[in-house]
């Protein structure tokens, strides 16, 4: 049988587990996490990272309209080095960086947390695989670098070769 002082730990470490998660949910939900800069980029207020607003393709205009472009990495590396956007110089951002964008969400529908982007700070976001500047230091071909798939759990390695969306961070 278990000790009641045992008990009572692990229920204090259960109940503290659910409050820091939910702190961070409510971190991460924040709809004041970026400020819109008025100008195609918005600025990361926990970062200071400043950021496309519009996917890579799209008009930096306030709804972000056109059409996504997906690219292989190097090229997204390349495009993101070519962006003339606010007067600053842009590049294709690490997995950190990257990762900052996230917004956990639960979904009724979902049985678990889903990965997801600030609509409002980054509208018209694709579903899908995003890429970062960070190769895949396992990779010793390296042929895989890191990137984030909005909409799903997954922060994974993807094919330099295969192309995916894009969205510049401030240099």
């Amino acid at each position: 049988m278990i000790n009641n002082k045992v008990m009572l730990g692990l229920m204090i470490l259960l109940l503290f587990s659910f409050c820091k998660e939910t702190e961070n949910e409510e971190l991460y939900n924040s709809e004041f996490l970026y400020e819109d800069n008025l100008d195609g980029t918005v600025t990361d207020t926990r970062t200071n990272l400043v950021w496309q607003r519009c996917s890579l393709g799209k008009n930096n205009d306030r709804e972000c309209s056109g059409t996504t472009i997906k690219l292989k990495w190097e090229e997204a590396i390349v495009q993101c080095q070519a962006l003339n956007l606010a007067g600053k110089k842009w590049r294709l951002p690490t997995k950190e960086e990257l990762k900052s964008t996230i917004i956990k969400k639960k979904t009724l529908s979902i049985p678990f947390i889903s990965l997801s982007i600030d609509e409002t700070a980054f509208p018209k976001t694709m579903g899908g695989a995003y890429w970062s500047s960070s190769m895949n230091a396992s990779d010793q071909q390296g042929i895989t670098a890191w990137g984030v798939i909005y909409g799903t759990r997954v922060i994974g390695f993807f094919n330099k070769e295969k192309e995916y969306y894009v969205r510049c961070v401030q240099e």
